[in-house]
């Protein structure tokens, strides 16, 4: 579970430039049936 600080985010993808063994990882795990999911989250000021 990755969780994107941001309301306005509609995907999440891996950035192969800056970390190119952490995608291939990642959709290592995905390809092995893994699920790998992302959640935007927001907040208010008080």
């Amino acid at each position: 579970m990755f969780v994107v600080k941001r309301p306005d985010v509609e995907r999440f993808l891996p950035h192969r430039a800056v970390d190119s063994e952490f995608a291939e990882l990642l959709a290592r795990v995905r390809d092995t049936g893994v699920g790998v999911y992302a959640a935007t989250t927001s907040f208010e000021r008080r």
